[in-house]
């Protein structure tokens, strides 16, 4: 029995050490390949041929195969424990103490053995260890396949779909945790700053082209039915590089007017034909994903993007700009001079900008705000009260307490927020709206 369950045992950890180590090599080589503008196809040939025929199917299986060595490990490790306490008779209150200390010892162990070795050996030499883990991972993936079909496959739409995968979804199993640890170089660890940018990168399939909206009302367009001369005057005191050209309202936009067209075109406002010098403007909706509203800019070349509704309307629009800074943070030029959008003004107190984004304002006060339909701090302002407020207006929102500090006739410029303490909560919250003295 003991020599059953050791075999047992060893089996395992090779076989998890095998699908670390190819894993891990698969990453780079696929990397390696693909940075040379070879196909998946090429990863692997010989008796290694099936790596690449598939990858997605090959992630998958590995990903199960892990899951089940572990166990395994566990439930062996456990059996010979047992077998070894009844085989030597030890003394009462030792068998617990004593077992836990070989538990850590050996699961310290076995991480070195099994998944951080193999780990560095496959990220060191990719093809050595494609040529010895492919034989027994290659065996497990092919006894797993059955499993690995129901849990995921592409032939069970329905069972992937319950369990959270959208059909048509081809995010690859290896772009993401996986190559960034296998591609990272311990000895050279990330800069923090790069980190911060990776960590970004990695949230930015869950975010959406509301999250990065610039709201209609803050939107600069110009007018084809004005005079040319006022609309450039417009945009000369806006001052930036990109207006959206619209016949009446936004609505009904037409193009893209990049301000370079009008000095190239060496004439005066009054001369100037906006209609013959507009380019084609992209649409998304405002429930699209961010990270597929960036490929479409970047595969276009375009700068902005007009955000429609469900029922077709303008509700804004999204820049490039936009979306790199939910990446890399806030850009800004020598000739920007904008404040800052949350000031603490200590305590539980702060000063917010108007414009800040939601998910900006829930990272800073570390709490979630149930306002899904709105992207701004002044569209959840306006959209509690159902109106633009008033200046020194005050009102409560969850666990907030919200002082409006400066109000134009479209939007809140700026307000003060202020946590409420639980005892008072509900208070504030009969209290409703009202106006400071």
């Amino acid at each position: 029995m003991i020599l059953a369950l050791l075999l047992l045992f060893v089996f395992a950890a090779l076989s998890h050490a095998s699908v670390v180590a190819l894993e891990y090599g698969l990453v780079r080589q696929r990397y390696e390949f693909l940075s040379h503008g070879e196909t998946e196809g090429s990863v692997a040939s010989g008796r290694r041929a099936w790596i690449g025929r598939d990858t997605f199917r090959v992630a998958a299986g590995l990903r199960l195969a892990r899951v089940l060595l572990v166990l395994l490990l566990g439930v062996t490790g456990f059996g010979l424990w047992q077998a070894v306490v009844a085989a030597v008779p030890l003394p009462a209150g030792v068998a617990v103490p004593l077992g836990v200390m070989v538990f850590a010892g050996a699961g310290l162990l076995l991480f070195l053995l099994v998944e951080r070795w193999p780990a560095r050996a496959a990220r060191n030499h990719p093809e050595r260890a494609l040529a010895w883990a492919a034989p027994l991972a290659g065996l497990l993936l092919l006894l797993l396949r059955p499993a690995e079909r129901i849990s995921g496959g592409r032939r069970h739409r329905s069972l992937a779909s319950w369990m959270g995968r959208e059909e048509g979804e081809r995010v690859h199993p290896l772009d993401l945790e996986v190559q960034l640890r296998a591609l990272q170089v311990e000895l050279r660890p990330l800069p923090p700053g790069l980190r911060r940018i990776v960590d970004k990168a990695l949230q930015l399939p869950d975010l959406e082209v509301s999250d990065v909206l610039l709201p209609r009302s803050q939107v600069v367009w110009l007018d084809l039915r004005e005079d040319p001369a006022e609309a450039l005057a417009r945009a000369r005191q806006a001052g930036h590089t990109r207006y959206p050209i619209c016949e009446e309202d936004l609505d009904h936009c037409v193009g893209i007017l990049h301000i370079k067209d009008v000095f190239r075109s060496g004439r005066n406002g009054q001369s100037t034909d906006l209609r013959r010098m507009q380019r084609p403007i992209a649409t998304v909706r405002l429930e699209d994903r961010l990270a597929d509203t960036l490929s479409l800019l970047l595969r276009r070349k375009m700068h902005m993007a007009l955000v429609l509704d469900d029922f077709g309307g303008a509700v804004g629009v999204v820049t490039l700009e936009r979306i790199l800074e939910e990446l890399v943070g806030e850009i800004q030029d020598e000739f920007d001079r904008e404040p800052e959008e949350i000031i603490a003004l200590g305590g539980d107190r702060f000063s917010v900008a108007g414009l800040t984004p939601i998910h900006d304002l829930e990272e800073r006060l570390g709490q979630e705000l149930d306002c899904d339909e709105v992207s701004t701090f002044s569209g959840l302002i306006t959209a509690e009260l159902g109106r633009i407020p008033e200046r020194g207006e005050t009102l409560g929102y969850g666990p907030l307490r919200i002082a409006v500090r400066e109000v134009d006739e479209r939007r809140v410029i700026r307000a003060e927020i202020e946590r409420i303490p639980g005892d008072a909560h509900g208070e504030e919250a009969e209290g409703g709206a009202g106006r400071e003295g």
